[in-house]
């Protein structure tokens, strides 16, 4: 199995995302996640949100670790939370 990675994908998402149209992070992530970040020190490769379809949504970590579906809209619900708690409080 491939891995979606930004080395395989020329930098991750590429295109502005279909449902928002923001253009990707740098890192390449989907512009409506902007850059999640993980703060228990992992560190993620890339995500997509799906595109308004939770079925489609991954978080992919560094380490090759892949999570999809309605647990990757999840998680990524809950790194967005805990990243704007965490820029509020610097």
């Amino acid at each position: 199995m491939k891995l979606w990675t930004p080395e395989l994908a020329s930098g991750g998402q590429l295109y502005p995302c279909a449902k928002c149209g923001l253009p990707p992070s740098p890192e390449g992530q989907d512009g409506c996640l902007g850059t999640l970040v993980d703060n228990r020190n992992r560190g993620i490769a890339n995500s997509c949100c799906g595109h308004g379809d939770n079925n489609l949504a991954y978080v992919q970590y560094n380490n090759g670790v892949r999570i999809g579906g309605g647990r990757a809209a999840k998680l990524q619900k809950e790194l967005l939370c805990s990243n704007v708690l965490d820029a509020d409080s610097e």
